[in-house]
């Protein structure tokens, strides 16, 4: 389970504004998900925090889309501006990053209904046993990954970044599902 980390939200303005052409191109979805994780680990090493980020790429261009904090339903409408973006590019595979709250429900006996609702109702955040980490979610027409990196907070010193885990992607549901539905034609959403 993740759950985005809802720090301080600027509003969306216009995809435009928020979207730059670079010279950067890793041509594949393996070698976009290593480029995005050593870009986070450069980034928080700098700057001790991660903004939400999109790396997206066609046959012949890169774009790196910032749409700043954004949470609740305005992800939706986020999700829905970058799938015309990313058809109107022809957008082959993309990576988004951000920091996530996740919490590891897998055990033994489950997870206790009450306990389930209690997440529900108040969020990942809040729970005792979360954990922090940078979420990397990579797509392409064949296959979608998600890679994470645990914020390592010592008590004295600066936070660093975990090594890479890959996370199950069988039961996954994700808003950036839709992105490549123009390439797939419902094939992972």
């Amino acid at each position: 389970m993740t759950e985005p980390r809802t720090e301080p939200k600027e509003e969306f303005v216009t995809l435009e504004a928020r979207v730059k052409r670079i010279p950067i191109r890793a041509g594949s979805l393996d070698l976009l998900m290593k480029f995005a994780s050593g870009f986070a680990e450069f980034a928080f090493n700098r700057d001790g925090i991660i903004y939400p980020l999109f790396h997206a790429e066609n046959a012949t261009e890169a774009f790196v889309i910032s749409p700043g904090q954004f949470a609740g339903d305005h992800k939706d409408g986020v999700a829905a501006m970058l799938a015309k973006f990313f058809a109107e590019k022809n957008i082959e595979r993309f990576v988004f990053v951000d920091e996530a709250w996740t919490l590891n429900a897998v055990r033994p006996n489950g997870v206790d209904p009450a306990e389930m609702e209690k997440i529900r109702r108040e969020g990942i955040s809040a729970h005792p046993d979360r954990r922090e980490v940078v979420m990397i979610h990579g797509q392409d027409i064949n296959e979608m990954r998600i890679i994470s990196r645990e914020i390592l907070r010592p008590k004295d010193g600066k936070p660093t970044l975990g090594p890479v885990e890959t996370l199950p992607t069988g039961h996954t549901e994700s808003r950036w599902a839709i992105l490549l539905s123009h390439l797939n034609k419902g094939k992972l959403q």
